[in-house]
């Protein structure tokens, strides 16, 4: 066997066989336990294994329930990538489509340790799951409306974040300004804590005119001249001070 393409490679190549019937399942296993040593049992009962997934897909393909919970399940997904996600009316909308009598399962993937959580619910403890995802969904629906106050928060416990002197007089607005609203951030509904998503930001630019801009280079100009012409011959005597304007004469001619 040519090993450098990479084991994995190898083993594709094997199963793409093995279902095609070139080789039999003891070959195949001699085979995966020559690459992966002990570890090659794992492997042993692929092909019970994709058995399963093509009738699991053919329930999901058949069945009218199974695909409208797939199509849910691609909305729902799809929201969650643009942080749009709102667990309680998925659940919700689930509840709708299945039977009350018929099992229900939590499935928990964490992306950093590759872990797959399973768990199995009943009525109860999916009702009360949907009220503590209620009162999370209620705290953050009040948090984002910025005309009311937010419920159960102490508003004598909350500090500015901005400095007093930075504030305008009322009535004042500044013109030719640029704003950009693209910063984003996610709570934690266990902890409440705020996360910001890196490579958000908000952007604000004020545009000069550009009148004042030439003026204000001109009036720099003017000073630097002027005190250029001022302090350039400080410690010279008259003569080196001719000597210095003769050649600089010269240069510019």
């Amino acid at each position: 066997m040519d090993t450098k393409r990479g084991y994995y490679n190898i083993l594709l190549s094997l199963i793409d066989k093995l279902f095609e019937g070139d080789i039999d399942q003891q070959t195949f296993e001699e085979c995966v336990r020559y690459i992966f040593g002990d570890n090659a049992y794992i492997m042993f009962t692929i092909d019970k294994l994709v058995l399963s997934l093509v009738r699991d897909i053919h329930i999901i393909i058949a069945d009218n329930q199974s695909q409208e919970l797939f199509e849910l399940f691609k909305i729902e997904n799809k929201a969650e990538q643009l942080d749009q996600g709102d667990a309680l009316t998925y659940r919700t909308r689930i509840a709708g489509i299945i039977e009350s009598t018929d099992s229900t399962y939590h499935i928990t993937f964490k992306l950093s340790s590759r872990t797959l959580a399973i768990k199995l619910l009943d009525g109860t403890q999916s009702s009360q799951e949907n009220e503590g995802c209620g009162g999370y969904d209620e705290y953050v629906a009040n948090y984002i409306d910025w005309a009311n106050e937010t419920k159960g928060i102490s508003q004598e416990s909350l500090t500015p974040r901005f400095l007093k002197r930075n504030l305008k007089h009322k009535g004042h607005q500044a013109k030719e300004i640029a704003v950009r609203s693209g910063m984003q951030y996610k709570i934690c509904r266990d902890t409440y804590h705020m996360f910001y998503i890196i490579g958000t930001e908000d952007a604000f630019a004020r545009h000069k005119p550009k009148p004042s801009i030439e003026a204000a280079t001109s009036t720099l100009n003017n000073k630097w001249n002027q005190w250029l012409n001022q302090h350039w011959s400080q410690g010279l005597t008259d003569q080196e001070k001719s000597i210095a304007e003769k050649e600089a004469s010269s240069f510019n001619s």
